[in-house]
């Protein structure tokens, strides 16, 4: 398995099912996540590249990596005498993709790709009502794909498919063109009309949604194309001579409409009963298939999974027949041709090199700042750069970066390094020298390992590595053994203990404090103090604020212990343009547009611009001397706007059908329970729901920022309406907000 992201987890739950296939290793530049991939499906070796393994070491590789990757690390497979089994598509373009058929064929290995959408249920479904003559000859195919995309919701335009403005068609539109493949052949003609587009930067164009008309070999086609369209939708409609067949892949459902003997009247009312009861019954097929999923009834279904395991095991039921794969590089080909065609009618992406690490040496006073390509981070970066503070951005990776970033390194104003919280190595390399580290990079997962790996143990080796190797500002820094600072000393360091290396500022969350009700040190008007001690009781609460409850814990141990220059910042529900409304602060989102409430919804929520959050930490940035070393800061407006309230002025401002559902915490708990019990009867292991993470949630204390805003000097957006206006965007017909 080369290539340990989310859908590696498919693969090997499908091969570990699989007889005669023995899973060997795991291989990912990610190390650690290639040794959790490995642990989770008992997989004897971990590796961070093929390199590592024996020559003899396995028959097959399956290459699940990013598209611009799939001709080199396939080849490389290849080299090894591995076939190979890729991740859609083949490869980004039709001259990769021969040369690398042309290479397998060479050395008589396979070589095939995973067009998983051709086995989905409903889509077999439909070829054999086509095969059986159910709708007489096809003419014409109809396709609607709306995909909504995570990535473009959140602002995160880093990945490979926002790079250039084809690179949509090979990461999303490949599934409908492999379906019009198989059933019309190669393509012909093909015109695309690009019907709306979006900057995602100056000079950076999205195509989110096209129109596409193609004459094929076996008949004609039509395709509307929606990519982050809210609402998912993925239809085909087959018109034949003497029917029509309809398929619903996102519901997993196929209905067949055919001419009969009777009257039109009657005819009518025959076909829409027909398609009443044929989509009654796959309503009720998928209902039993996720109850004995839960239940732990049966094996593994769901369109999706079925699709992914038809796929895989044909292809391995080829290769050990030695018979042609189903989508071997004839097919593939096929495909890329149809996605070439569409791309050569989109935009070319503006020429732009790839953001390269600077060479140039760290200024007096620089600044790390981990997490910059985050939406925080972003904001940041600006913000910094805006008071001339020489500043570092450390970056994962260098692709897809903003034009802000390209700028401000060609004139020399931002230093570029690229590092992993995971990789120690590349860490202390980017963090050498600076004055000062300013830790926004976050993590996650599915498990509280995931969380304490990124988040706690990536957090505590940067603030080793900043302690260890960072030089000292000219105010604050003495050197070890030097004589304790004058005046009161911050709590977190004992007195004998002079501050050492870079200052390390922790951009935490409110999520790491205890927020119920009854939080104890609650003010005479329900206001919890900046120096508010974290959650005592970590194990109570929800991964990602333990993660950040551990992780404020474990740097305040060090500054105790160490003499760590510690500064700790804990910003509310950060908003702002480009944010997504769906923030768990709200409540509950069951559904992008459905939010159930931690209560009433009532109650004033801590809301907070992100370039509010931003110019405090530019403030915290440039502030002189030691004053700050041990303190903790709270960032959040005092702007007066609840969840329902806050729901209600988005739908008035565009239009969108969003619902906020008030709901008592304790039915809420009870909920809650009765599913944990019903996935416990069906064999899963999850924690029980913790009431205490819940009430937190409810977000009843108000936040005192009392430290921001008079050491500091923090004036954060704390007008109603004009906080409304920069993030959910003015009223119709009025004008912007000052300062939006």
């Amino acid at each position: 398995m080369v290539g340990a992201g989310a859908i590696a987890d498919v693969h090997l739950e499908v091969l570990a099912g699989l007889p005669g296939v023995e899973i060997v290793a795991v291989c990912d530049p990610d190390l650690p996540r290639a040794e959790r991939a490995a642990r989770r499906f008992s997989v004897p070796r971990a590796t961070r590249d093929v390199a590592e393994l024996p020559s003899d070491a396995a028959d097959v590789a399956h290459v699940l990596v990013q598209p611009d990757l799939h001709a080199p690390v396939a080849r490389a497979c290849l080299e090894r005498g591995l076939s190979v089994f890729l991740e859609k598509p083949l490869a980004p373009s039709l001259a990769e993709a021969r040369d690398l058929a042309s290479f397998a064929r060479e050395r008589s290995l396979v070589l095939a790709v995973n067009h998983n959408t051709t086995f989905h249920p409903a889509f077999l479904r439909a070829l054999r009502a086509l095969e059986r003559g159910f709708i007489g000859r096809l003419e014409h195919v109809s396709v609607v794909l709306s995909v909504p995309l995570r990535q473009l919701a959140a602002g995160e335009v880093s990945h490979w498919m926002f790079r250039e403005p084809k690179n949509i068609l090979f990461e999303q539109a490949v599934h409908p063109f492999s379906q019009l493949a198989e059933l019309l052949g190669p393509v012909e003609s093909l015109d695309l009309s690009i019907l709306a587009t979006r900057e995602l930067e100056p000079g950076r164009v999205f195509c989110e949604r096209m129109s596409i008309a193609a004459r094929a070999e076996g008949g004609t086609a039509a395709l509307e194309l929606a990519f982050g369209s809210p609402f998912p939708v993925h239809t085909l409609r087959l018109h034949g001579t003497d029917g029509m067949i309809e398929v619903d892949l996102h519901h997993d459902a196929c209905t067949i409409e055919r001419k009969t003997v009777w009257p039109d009247f009657w005819n009518s009312f025959l076909a829409l009963s027909r398609r009443a009861r044929a989509l009654r019954a796959a309503a009720r097929r998928n209902l039993v298939d996720h109850a004995r999923l839960v239940l732990g009834l049966g094996e593994r279904r769901g369109a999706f999974f079925e699709g992914m395991r038809a796929s895989i095991e044909a292809f391995h039921a080829a290769l050990r027949a030695g018979t042609a794969p189903p989508a071997g590089p004839e097919q593939a080909l096929v495909v890329l041709e149809w996605c070439e065609r569409a791309a050569a009618h989109l935009p070319r992406a503006p020429e732009r090199p790839l953001l390269r690490e600077s060479s140039t040496p760290p200024r007096p006073g620089e600044i790390a700042v981990l997490g910059a390509n985050g939406f925080i981070g972003r904001a940041t970066i600006a913000a910094l750069l805006a008071r001339g503070l020489p500043t570092t951005a450390v970056l994962r990776r260098l692709e897809g970066m903003p034009e802000l970033f390209h700028a401000a390194a060609r004139d020399g104003r931002l230093r570029i390094r690229r590092a992993s919280l995971t990789d120690e190595e590349s860490l202390r390399h980017a963090l050498s020298g600076v004055t000062t580290v300013l830790h926004l990079a976050t993590g996650g997962g599915s498990t509280w390992e995931d969380y304490e790996r990124a988040m706690v143990r990536g957090t505590k080796l940067a603030a080793e590595i900043a302690f260890e190797q960072g030089s000292a500002d000219e105010d604050g820094g003495r050197g070890e053994g030097a004589a304790p600072p004058a005046g009161n000393v911050p709590p977190d360091r004992p007195a004998q203990l002079a501050p050492r290396g870079a200052r390390f500022l922790f951009v935490s969350s409110t999520a790491a404090l205890y927020l119920g009700r009854d939080a104890p040190g609650l003010g005479a008007h329900g206001e919890l103090a900046d120096d508010t001690e974290p959650d005592p009781r970590p194990e109570g609460r929800a991964p990602y604020a333990r993660g950040k409850i551990t992780a404020e814990n474990e740097l305040r141990r060090l500054a105790r212990e160490r003499g760590l220059r510690l500064t700790i910042v804990r910003p509310a529900i950060v908003v702002g343009r480009g944010a997504p409304l769906q923030h768990g602060g709200l409540g509950l989102w069951v559904r992008d547009n459905h939010c159930v409430g931690w209560g009433r919804g009532d109650r004033p929520l801590p809301l907070v611009l992100v370039e509010d959050v931003a110019d405090a930490l530019a403030l915290l940035c440039a502030f002189p001397g030691t004053e700050l070393d041990g303190k903790r800061f709270q960032l959040a407006s005092a702007a007066r706007i609840g969840a329902r309230e806050l729901v209600a002025e988005y739908v008035r401002r565009t239009g969108r059908d969003f619902h906020f559902h008030p709901r008592a915490l304790l039915l809420s708990k009870a909920i809650e329970a009765v599913k944990w019990l019903v996935k416990r009867l069906g064999g899963r292991r999850d924690p029980f729901p913790s009431w205490r993470d819940m009430q937190s949630r409810e977000l009843y204390p108000v936040l005192a920022c009392e430290t921001a805003r008079t050491v500091l000097g923090w004036k954060p957006c704390d007008d109603r309406a004009e906080l409304l206006d920069r993030f959910l965007g003015p009223l119709s017909g009025e004008a912007p907000a000052k300062g939006s």
